[in-house]
């Protein structure tokens, strides 16, 4: 397999199971109404009972910001979750008593799926698993944030160059005139 191929066979894998999960998770969501971006901040809250500020989700889940707003938004307009004061921004998000009831179903529904998942390879395969995923999510950000960085400094680096030469070519009007005397 060249190298093309196993870019290709990686993208792919991820592909699918970024899909399948996206699936799994839509499936039981859609079923009290929810879509599947919203397990997140359930859960998330599920195992925070003090309460999560917009940009604590944003940290932890890896989410941008407009998909935790519209998440929120809608989890508070449903009444599984509430804000602590509502109208200041950095208020923190609860689950609800209605919220913490669902989380309950929800919490014994995933540890079902889970286990299920699960039981397709041992513990240490998992293990490993999870560790190659940290891992390369850790590489993958390190090169998207040198990445961007030498794209700035390229950017730069370009915006002189054009800079340079437009200083050192004459103005096409004043070009004229000195061939017109």
């Amino acid at each position: 397999m060249n190298h093309t191929e196993r870019i290709f066979e990686f993208l792919l894998a991820v592909n699918t199971l970024e899909k399948q999960m996206n699936r799994l998770r839509s499936v039981y969501m859609e079923e009290i109404g929810l879509n599947g971006a919203e397990l997140l901040p359930l859960l998330l809250l599920y195992s925070h009972p003090e309460g999560l500020r917009p940009d604590e989700f944003i940290h932890l889940t890896r989410t941008d910001k407009a998909q935790i707003s519209r998440s929120l938004k809608n989890l508070s307009r449903t009444g599984w979750i509430e804000k602590e004061a509502p109208g200041v921004y950095r208020a923190r998000y609860k689950l609800t008593s209605k919220g913490c009831a669902l989380m309950e179903h929800v919490a014994e529904q995933s540890a079902g799926v889970f286990k299920k998942a699960h039981s397709a390879v041992g513990d240490e395969e998992w293990s490993a698993f999870y560790d190659f995923a940290q891992a390369l999510s850790e590489e993958i950000e390190e090169m998207v944030s040198a990445r961007k960085a030498r794209r700035t400094e390229l950017s730069h680096s370009f915006e002189n160059r054009i800079r340079t030469a437009q200083e050192a070519q004459p103005l096409a009007s004043e070009t004229t005139k000195e061939e017109m005397k």
